[in-house]
């Protein structure tokens, strides 16, 4: 079985803080284009209070997962230092002419040079949000049944 865990990163110091910003949503793979986001495994910590990992935690989760973990994909900026941002040295390696400053102006200043469509639309779990992305493709997250999250299959 195969395993892709997607990642939205945060860094606060503490652990206690950390396990309310770090959230990992791990999906299975079925069959080409088909995989299966079920609310057990990594995903168990999704039903907790506080939903998410401690950094260490997942660290080791991940390395000790008996279910080889083929892609692991943290959102961006994961890793980039804060400090950065106020360096005009920064801003010119990557294009701009001067310091950021701030990280609305860093993430305005990526968007402005990626066009990249988000591949999840939100039809699935919030039916009432104004389609503004294209329809569902790849994973999606288990939706709620009888109180409890259900494994839910995604075909593209």
């Amino acid at each position: 079985m195969e395993r892709v865990v997607g990642i939205d990163f945060a860094g606060p110091a503490r652990a206690r803080d950390q396990r309310r910003k770090i959230l990992a949503v791990a999906a299975e793979r079925l069959a080409p284009r088909r995989y299966v986001i079920s609310p057990h495994g990594l995903n168990q910590r999704l039903l907790e209070a506080p939903p998410g990992w401690a950094a260490f935690e997942l660290a080791d989760a991940l390395i000790q997962s008996t279910v080889p973990v083929s892609v692991v994909a943290p959102d961006f900026p994961f890793s980039l230092p804060a400090a950065l941002l106020s360096l005009s040295s920064f801003a010119a390696l990557v294009g701009h002419p001067h310091a950021f400053g701030t990280w609305q102006a860093f993430n305005a200043f990526v968007a402005s040079r990626l066009s990249l469509p988000g591949p999840v639309g939100f039809r699935g779990i919030a039916p009432d949000l104004p389609a503004a992305r294209p329809e569902p493709v790849g994973l999606q997250p288990a939706v709620p049944s009888e109180g409890r999250c259900a494994p839910r299959e995604v075909t593209e």
